[in-house]
């Protein structure tokens, strides 16, 4: 039986599919058992897998009817034997010292996640990490692991399930939801209450396609987004239960990311009542927690919002525009 676990799930991800794969196949620690999931894939990825398949006995592909991203991380975590977990999404790729480092991380710290620092990337070539000093490294447990989830949103302990590797029955607690978005935000704060230790290392170690057709990029709207505010939800439940002296964090991010959705679904009249929910929302938060940790952008965008919401709208289309040109 391998000793690690890695769950590609994949759909039409022909033009990123072979740098993905690559970068898995030859990781340094070869002891893996690599599940590849097509989720009904129509541009020829499933032929890719089997081709990889074929090539590589470590390899187990599964088909499958198109179910979305959770049916098929769940299919390939029933399908895994290993005692550690981990993902990669189609279109990005991992260092290829990814999987050694974090599973010596965890052996030599008994601890149940490792996790590691990640850059993104774009067409462009352009790159930023989620956490810009490099050189960290940390075990935290109890009240830390949660404090350093949500401080700094996804500078430590992300909200995401591919820059880590876990020990199986963490997964295994709580699989994906299905038919859900933001599946991540979903499980993972509820990993973290399975959690004893976490540990952290600076290393920019995973590598995220920004992909600006995605769905939850893009500047229009997709009604979609709207479920952000049910998982969030969800993580704010475990956080009154676990941790609520952290509370304040989620709620900081809670803020930035209503007013950013209020933005998109501005032009949507069939989303009128779903606005004043928000904006409700907004200034019931505001009332109730005090002194919210705010990043400088947020605290500028929700002065512009109070001040006037028509205001805010016109300075982030003028920002929106700036962004493209800068972009092109």
């Amino acid at each position: 039986m391998a000793e690690i676990s890695i769950i590609v799930p994949i759909y039409n991800a022909k033009p990123f599919i072979h740098r993905c794969l690559d970068s898995v196949v030859n990781q340094t620690f070869s002891d893996l058992e690599i599940i590849l999931v097509d989720d009904g894939s129509t541009d020829g990825s499933g032929e890719i897998c089997d081709e990889y398949a074929l090539e590589d006995p470590r390899v187990i592909v599964i088909h499958q009817e198109n179910k979305g991203l959770s049916s098929a991380r769940n299919a390939g975590i029933k399908k895994s034997t290993a005692p550690y977990i981990g993902f990669v999404d189609a279109d990005d790729y991992c260092s290829l010292v990814m999987y050694e480092i974090l599973y010596n991380f965890i052996k030599k710290t008994k601890a149940d996640i490792a996790c590691c620092n990640v850059d993104v990337f774009d067409d462009l070539g352009s790159k930023k990490f989620f956490n810009p000093t490099l050189s960290d490294s940390f075990i935290w447990r109890g009240q830390d692991i949660f404090h350093y989830h949500v401080v700094g949103e996804n500078r430590y302990i992300s909200t995401a399930a591919w820059d880590k590797l876990y020990k199986r029955e963490i997964v295994l607690s709580r699989l994906f939801e299905k038919n859900q978005m933001f599946e991540d935000l979903r499980v993972m704060s509820y990993w973290l209450t399975k959690c004893k230790k976490v540990v952290y290392t600076g290393q920019p170690l995973y590598h995220y396609y920004d992909n600006r057709s995605s769905l939850t990029h893009g500047v229009h709207f997709n009604a979609k987004w709207l479920t952000w505010f049910d998982a969030n939800k969800e993580r704010i439940k475990v956080y009154e239960q676990y941790s609520p002296d952290n509370l304040k964090y989620i709620y900081a991010t809670y803020i930035d990311n209503a007013l950013s959705i209020m933005y998109r679904a501005r032009h949507h009249n069939d989303l009128k009542d779903v606005r004043r929910e928000i904006r409700d929302e907004i200034n019931r938060v505001l009332k109730e927690e005090k002194d919210l940790p705010l990043n400088t952008k947020c605290r500028r965008k929700l002065k512009v919002y109070r001040f006037s919401r028509h205001l805010y709208y016109l300075v982030m289309d003028f920002y929106e525009v700036l962004r493209k040109i800068i972009h092109k």
